[in-house]
């Protein structure tokens, strides 16, 4: 199972700071399928990349997922 309460991942590009995820709440249950679209630069790689434990968020009241990754995914 997969959870996530207002997570939140933002991005330096210069002098602006990009949100990538703003207030995300998400669950996922165990079997469940999920499909994530939507238009380029929207979070789409940064939500799937999060959930397989690549990188943390930012900020998040929660998170949580079945496993992680050594060395990856370090929430900030």
């Amino acid at each position: 199972m997969y959870k996530l309460t207002g997570v939140t991942k933002t991005y330096q590009k210069g002098r602006a700071t990009v949100a990538a995820l703003q207030g995300v709440d998400l669950d996922i249950a165990d079997g469940e399928w999920l499909a994530v679209q939507g238009p380029t630069g929207h979070g789409k790689t940064t939500l799937l990349q999060m959930l397989g434990g690549w990188t943390g968020p930012r900020r998040a009241r929660s998170a949580s997922a079945p496993r992680t990754w050594p060395g990856c995914g370090r929430a900030r």
